[in-house]
């Protein structure tokens, strides 16, 4: 018994695609970029990709195509290259639904969101900040002095970026006024903008450690500068604390998955502000 076969005029064209590209002025390279990322999508579909069947496209579902990126992500490709083969899909999806192809884009409820290797993911960087809260209850006012510079610290690392070695360099002078806003000098001219929980931190601690070092973190015992192992002593403390691996590394790898994720950013820095106390009030020196 012969099965019909779809006729030449039934299947879909890249070369289609490619003339509604350039009827947008997309650019000769971008064009080039779309049709190799769709051609790498659609093979791994098993759809052939100089005719393509229009029932093979209807049946490709959202998960289809969150499970092709999963499987990039397994493969280390970079978050930027696997954004651009999700806009890729995507658009050829929108091509097809203005083409009557479709009736629903697959592609246009996914979300992309960076994983890094060898960081914290948002919860655990929660469990973390939550505990060095906690320790901030005690009786001793050298402990809670010791457990609000850590917070401090830790939320400059995951937050802004700061290095394990940048820290005990941190002085009062680096912290300056800009019209009107706050600006932490890391480097000779590289300065950061403080997030409005980090900012009111850094004022509560500079008023509580009640000295005149021109060093911003200091040892709380001895009101010395911090050092790097200083900083590795508390990092490691956390570590048997909570049973995380809280090395500099994964750290810095946080602060680059919260870079690629601001919407988790937000959300986190959204739930440690409104679970921090409100009653302290401080300056910031000669800001």
């Amino acid at each position: 018994m012969n099965q019909s076969q779809p006729s030449e005029s039934s299947f879909i064209s890249l070369s289609a695609f490619v003339q509604t590209l350039k009827k947008q002025k997309v650019a000769e390279n971008s064009i080039e970029s779309y049709i190799s990322d769709l051609k790498g999508f659609l093979q791994s579909q098993d759809i052939a990709v100089d005719s393509i069947e229009p029932t093979a496209i209807t049946r490709i579902q959202q998960q289809h195509i969150e499970s092709y990126l999963q499987h990039l992500i397994g493969k280390n490709v970079k978050y930027s290259t696997i954004r651009r083969i999700l806009a890729s899909i995507r658009r050829f999806f929108f091509f097809l639904e203005d083409e009557g192809i479709i009736k629903i884009n697959p592609s246009q409820a996914i979300l992309l969101r960076s994983t890094r290797r060898n960081a914290f993911t948002p919860e655990e960087a929660l469990q973390i900040f939550r505990y060095l809260s906690k320790r901030q209850r005690s009786q001793s006012t050298i402990e809670v002095l010791r457990f609000f510079r850590d917070e401090l610290i830790l939320l400059l690392m995951v937050f802004h970026g700061l290095r394990q070695y940048q820290i005990p360099k941190l002085k009062l002078s680096s912290v300056q006024q800009s019209n009107g806003t706050i600006i932490l000098n890391v480097r000779k001219g590289f300065g950061i903008k403080l997030e409005g929980l980090v900012l009111n931190k850094l004022r509560m601690y500079l008023v509580m450690r009640n000295s005149n070092s021109e060093s911003v973190f200091l040892e709380p015992f001895e009101s010395k500068p911090i050092t790097v192992s200083g900083l590795m002593a508390m990092l490691i403390e956390l570590r048997y604390a909570l049973t995380l691996d809280c090395t500099p590394k994964k750290l810095f790898n946080t602060y680059l998955y919260f870079q690629d994720n601001p919407e988790e950013k937000k959300r986190i820095l959204d739930i440690l502000t409104f679970e921090s106390p409100r009653n302290a009030t401080g300056v910031i020196p000669n800001a």
